[in-house]
């Protein structure tokens, strides 16, 4: 037989009939054929150290010819390329398991591999799997497009991390593709080709999850339908069980949780340092937040994880308030323009249009007290009024003409009550 003979020992002991070796691998399971085929393959293997022909086996065991010659030539049942696997990697570390980025169809570890732990409560544990990660080659060209050198990718894949899981946290969808024997995921990000910088964005995504050895690329765009009615950009990774342990493993989801319903678990994010903190933080920002132009403030969509975010917003020294919107019913962290633009909440590398108005508002001169607007900007309020624009369209007018911020609550409150001719 073309087995090793540590295989074929170890396949005929009461070790493989008790399936230990499935304890050492996460996120992959065994049906009840795996079990039968074990069985019956060590059956196999030891009527052949007696001596017995092809024929004289299967009269005993009942199993077809054509099976047993496939077994002892060149195909092996499935399980037993599993545990040929198991073998040669040997014992993970204490509290780790073997878990292979890709599962071929038969869900044989095709990898790379890495230990994992099976529960996240530091993050030394998230950062030691990390640096057993490796770009792919796709991720190199992505970089360049940001105008990171090769190297930079190695260097920079704490950060790439923390910021896909802030894109998981918000906007990514997790897309589950379970079996009896692996549960793997799969990360769809759609982006709506409203603003162009979307394009840019969802690249940066594909190169975080690249970065990790996780192909992601551009799929075919979203077309418009009834029910959603606005064409898209589309990104879409490989199924993993990377993925999967990211959601289940990092953030602290079971089955059939979302990051839109259900609280996730990330406590251990604060042990990382200030730079992965603010990635994550950014991930999240770009995917969920929006800048607030009635109040000046920048919202992050946090439902129904506000007060975690919020603890590590504050942990960079950033101070907010948690909102509930009962129109949309979520609840949102606050922040001023100021401290979103100093930490900046939104990553620069992206330069998403949230980022690009951030900057916009940030700057401009600012005119908070309607009763304290020069003349000049008294008269232009008043002829975009007379044009029928919306106080939005006012507030956009006179932000992108002149560089000038003021608030949409007082364009309504002239909208209601206009200038006088005194006030002139």
């Amino acid at each position: 037989m073309n087995h090793s003979t540590e295989l074929v020992r170890y396949v005929t002991s009461k070790r493989a009939a008790s399936l230990e070796f499935m304890n050492d691998l996460w996120g992959i399971g065994i049906s009840a054929k795996d079990r039968e085929d074990l069985r019956k393959f060590a059956s196999v293997i030891e009527l052949v150290l007696e001596g017995r022909n092809d024929t004289e086996i299967s009269n005993e065991l009942k199993i077809g010819r054509h099976t047993i010659q496939k077994w002892r030539r060149y195909r092996s049942p499935n399980i037993i390329h599993v545990v040929q696997s198991c073998l040669e990697l040997g014992k993970p570390r204490p509290r780790c398991k073997w878990l292979s980025l890709a599962l071929s169809s038969h869900k044989d570890l095709l990898g790379p591999l890495v230990q994992v732990p099976n529960v996240v409560t530091d993050f030394k544990h998230v950062l030691a799997v990390i640096r057993q990660l490796q770009p792919s080659e796709d991720a190199f060209s992505m970089a360049a497009r940001f105008g990171f050198w090769k190297g930079d990718v190695k260097s920079m894949q704490l950060r790439f991390f923390l910021y896909l899981l802030g894109v998981l946290v918000g906007d990514a969808a997790k897309c589950a593709h379970s079996t009896r024997k692996s549960r793997s995921m799969s990360i769809d990000l759609v982006l709506s080709k409203a603003h162009t910088s979307n394009l840019r964005f969802g690249t940066f995504v594909a190169l975080c999850a690249n970065s990790m050895g996780l192909r992601m690329s551009r799929s075919r765009d979203r077309r418009p339908t009834k029910t959603m009615p606005s064409p898209a950009y589309r990104w879409r990774s490989q199924y993993s069980l990377l993925t999967s342990w990211i959601v289940r493993s990092c953030l602290g989801m079971e089955e059939g949780q979302t990051t839109s319903r259900d609280p996730i678990a990330l406590n251990w994010i604060l042990g990382a340092p200030r730079e992965g903190r603010l990635s994550f933080i950014q991930g999240l920002a770009d995917s969920d937040g929006f800048n607030d132009v009635q109040s000046l403030e920048v919202h992050i969509i946090s439902s129904p994880n506000a007060r975690a975010v919020q603890r590590i917003l504050e942990s960079l020294g950033v101070g907010t308030r948690v909102d509930r919107l009962r129109r949309f019913g979520t609840e949102n962290v606050v922040m001023s323009l100021e401290d979103a633009s100093r930490l900046p909440v939104y990553n620069p590398d992206v330069r998403s249009y949230r980022f690009a108005e951030l900057t916009k508002l940030t700057n401009a001169r600012k005119y908070p007290n309607r009763r304290r607007w020069p003349l000049w900007l008294r008269r232009e309020v008043s002829r975009l009024l007379g044009q029928g624009l919306t106080a939005r369209e006012i507030f956009d007018s006179i932000l992108r003409r002149y560089d000038v911020l003021i608030p949409c609550g007082s364009i309504r409150y002239c909208l209601k009550n206009p200038f006088s001719t005194t006030e002139w």
